[in-house]
């Protein structure tokens, strides 16, 4: 698949969904293990589904996304990245196991943000290269 101003929704909102449903639905029945209270799993996983249903609703209805909406999931993905990073680094009750689950998530999510600025350096600016590269 190559990736486009389109598609790199499709791609973020199917990770978000696979985010969502592990932090939020999967992580909290063995929170003991992970160091963390059910209930922040599921705020996490709650946020992830947000995620999930702004970058699915932009690649199914919209048919020529705005700078600005891929701007805005890049910024929220940052965001989680900061949060969870923030969790992961002060929370003494954190096991290791929570600590690799969550630093596993940031990198993966770093990745996506550099493919999601690559897309939009690409197709809405800054270097206007032909999409193969990717």
């Amino acid at each position: 698949m190559k990736l486009n101003q389109k598609n790199i929704f499709l791609l973020d909102g199917i990770g978000a969904v696979f985010s969502s449903t592990s932090t939020g639905l999967i992580l909290p029945q063995f929170f003991e293990w992970i160091g963390l209270s059910a209930m922040t799993l599921r705020l996490l996983g709650l946020i992830g589904f947000v995620f999930a249903v702004y970058s699915l609703t932009c690649f199914s209805l919209v048919k020529n996304p705005k700078p600005s909406m891929l701007l805005t999931i890049v910024f929220a993905n940052f965001l989680y990245c900061v949060l969870v990073l923030s969790i992961a680094l002060l929370s003494s009750e954190l096991s290791t196991l929570g600590k690799a689950y969550f630093f596993g998530e940031v990198a993966i999510i770093a990745g996506l943000i550099f493919l999601e600025t690559r897309v939009y350096r690409n197709s809405f600016g800054l270097r206007r290269k032909k999409l193969e590269s990717l």
